[in-house]
């Protein structure tokens, strides 16, 4: 009976070619075992990688959608907070001014209008507030402030009313200006009339971020605050009852304006509401592909993990053979 024998060099390469194959087995499973995911997509999917590639666009649609409802949610949250401390600035400021033009003694009125006069620049600059490089309440124009500083807008006030002796005529100039029509939209307001554009935050919802520094709201806080502030630079000067009346008129109009800025944050938040939404749907939606291209291309980890064992057991094998061939000479051979 004939006998064929494997020569010492032949049976070295394949010790060697099967080392390699090993190996290569276990690094792959380990990578598998690591990741989560098939590595060979092809043989996962059976070569058909329609229903990946357009899963794969979805959550990337749900991705840009879910970046773009983060963007809009900063920058209404932004404009919710700025609305609410002009509100309260203007709310903070009105009862001081009434109570004091009720005495009409001029330190209390005095002291009052200075105090409105600071919360009148502080609610220019939080109507001025921007998120990156964007300015919130301009508009379309997001690239400059939404209105003009406090001494520009009050200097022309101040031209306007020079001619004015009396308390009334200097709360109509002030209303007119900052009313529809009036000077404020020329020189008060620097945005654009157009709001923000439609912004997509899910594949069926759009939103529309609509309040502006041009708001009637937010006028009508800015114009009673400007009242007190002219009282602050002398408006009246020379008629302390007339002043008195001016610190009243202007604590009313700050009264009734927390009715029309309330009414705009209500707005504004029907929009919040419908951004989180879309975010809430948008990360439902994330999931449920998550989970369909998990059953396409993930891995059972347990039967990694066991085919990892298997293989650990044959390298093992391998090396001992290996070792063992190694130190095999002409003395073992022949005993």
């Amino acid at each position: 009976m004939a006998f064929q024998g494997v020569g010492d060099l032949a049976q070295s390469f394949q010790l060697r070619r099967d080392n390699a194959r090993l190996q290569e087995q276990f690094r792959t499973l380990t990578d598998e075992l690591a990741s989560g995911r098939a590595a060979d997509l092809g043989r996962a999917v059976a070569g058909d990688f329609g229903a990946l590639s357009g899963l794969e666009r979805s959550l990337k649609a749900i991705t840009a959608y879910d970046t773009a409802a983060a963007e809009t949610r900063l920058m209404a949250d932004t404009a919710q907070s700025a609305l609410e401390l002009v509100r309260s600035k203007g709310t903070d400021s009105a009862p001081s001014l009434l109570l004091a033009s009720e005495d009409f003694q001029p330190g209390l009125v005095d002291a009052a209008v200075e105090t409105a006069a600071r919360a009148f620049e502080d609610a220019v600059s939080a109507l001025n507030i921007r998120v990156g490089d964007r300015s919130v309440f301009a508009g379309i124009a997001t690239d400059g402030p939404a209105i003009a500083a406090p001494d520009v807008m009050l200097a022309e006030l101040e031209v306007l009313i020079a001619a004015e002796t009396t308390a009334a005529g200097v709360a109509t100039v002030v209303s007119d200006w900052f009313g529809p029509g009036g000077g404020f939209e020329t020189t008060g307001y620097l945005g654009d009339p157009a709001p923000l554009a439609d912004i997509p935050v899910s594949q069926d919802e759009r939103v529309t971020l609509e309040v502006t520094a041009a708001d009637q709201g937010v006028r009508d806080v800015l114009a009673g605050l400007a009242m007190a502030a002219l009282l602050d630079r002398g408006a009246l000067a020379t008629d302390p009852d007339e002043r008195g009346t001016l610190a009243r008129t202007a604590g009313n109009a700050l009264m009734q304006a927390d009715y029309e800025i309330t009414a705009t944050r209500a707005r504004l938040g029907v929009t919040q509401e419908r951004i989180e939404d879309a975010e809430t749907r948008n990360a439902t939606e994330a999931q449920s592909l998550e989970l369909a291209r998990s059953e396409l291309i993930d891995v059972d980890p347990y039967e990694t993990a066991a085919r990892l064992a298997a293989l650990e057991v044959q390298l093992e094998t391998l090396y001992a053979v290996t070792a063992r061939l190694s130190r095999l000479s002409l003395t073992d051979f022949i005993r």
